[in-house]
C-alpha cells in the first residue's frame, strides 16, 4: 500500500464547464488504470467522486503511475467527452496529462492543487422529423399508388378485349 512505502497518496479535482464556461451538473466521470496503453476493464473504485459544489468532483488517494479519465455521462443537452484522457501521477502528487492535446480539457496548477477542467460541447439539434407535410406526402402517394394500379388494371382489361375482338368498332 502507499503508507507502507511512505508514498502519500495524490489526486486531483475536476470542473465540469458548459460551453459557456459556467459550472454545470450531471456528468460522471470514471477512472481507470492505464493497461498496455488502454484504459483497464474496471474502473477504479471509489474513483472520480463528486464533489461539494456544482460540478464538482474529485479524485483522491491515487498511488504514482498512469490513468484514463472517460466522462460515463454527459448533462443534458451536451456531447460526452469524444475520447478518454490520459492522465500521469507522479512522485509527489504532481499530475500531467499526457496522449494527444485535447482542447475540451485542461489542466490548472494553483499552489501544487491540480485540476482538470473539461468543458462540453452542446448537442447539435436535430431537424423536425414528420410534421403536418408527412400526412400530406403520404396522402399523395397513397393516391397515386391507386392510380396506378387502376390504370394498369384498366389498360389490361382493355388490352385482353382488343386481342378478344380485333374488328369490334368499339375498339378503334
Amino acid at each position: 500500500t502507499l503508507s507502507d512505502c511512505a508514498i502519500p497518496p495524490a489526486g486531483f479535482k475536476l470542473e465540469k464547464l458548459g460551453s459557456g464556461g459556467a459550472l454545470i451538473d450531471g456528468a460522471q466521470f470514471a477512472l481507470y488504470p492505464n493497461v498496455n496503453g488502454a484504459a483497464g476493464g474496471t474502473a477504479l473504485n471509489p474513483g472520480v467522486q463528486p464533489a461539494p459544489g456544482t460540478g464538482k468532483f474529485e479524485a483522491t488517494g491515487l498511488a504514482p503511475g498512469t490513468y484514463w479519465l472517460r466522462e460515463t455521462k454527459a448533462p443534458a443537452g451536451y456531447s460526452l467527452l469524444p475520447r478518454d484522457v490520459l492522465i500521469e501521477i507522479e512522485l509527489r502528487g504532481v499530475v500531467k496529462l499526457d496522449g494527444a492535446p485535447n482542447p475540451q480539457v485542461q489542466l490548472v496548477n494553483a499552489s501544487g492543487v491540480y485540476t482538470l477542467r473539461v468543458t462540453d460541447t452542446k448537442t447539435a439539434a436535430l431537424p423536425f422529423a414528420g410534421g403536418q407535410w408527412l400526412g400530406i406526402v403520404t396522402t399523395g402517394g397513397a393516391i397515386l399508388l391507386i392510380v396506378a394500379l387502376v390504370g394498369g388494371w384498366w389498360w389490361r382489361r382493355r388490352r385482353k378485349h382488343d386481342i378478344a375482338n380485333p374488328a369490334d368498332p368499339e375498339t378503334s
